[in-house]
């Protein structure tokens, strides 16, 4: 993960249960698809209180990316195949 200082207090993220988090750095990380292929996040911002990653949805659709919710987890398709379990 290639993280940069961040203004402390110049961005706030607002949770679902309306606490707020101020973000400390931003930079890029990467998820790791099946095959070896990966998936570059750029702009993440990083918050101290937060326990996973925050992800848009309808971002990562634009890209290509369409979704299968499981009771159990999810399935990643990109441009119709298998990219990752979870």
């Amino acid at each position: 993960m290639e993280f940069h200082s961040f203004p402390v207090e110049s961005w706030t993220i607002i949770l679902g249960n309306d606490s707020k988090e101020d973000v400390l750095k931003i930079g890029i990380d990467q998820l790791r698809l099946r095959e070896g292929n990966k998936l570059r996040f750029h702009d993440a911002l990083y918050a101290h209180g937060m326990r996973c990653y925050l992800v848009s949805f309808v971002s990562l659709m634009r890209l290509g990316l369409s979704f299968d919710f499981q009771t159990n987890g999810l399935d990643i398709f990109y441009n119709g195949c298998l990219a990752m379990q979870h």
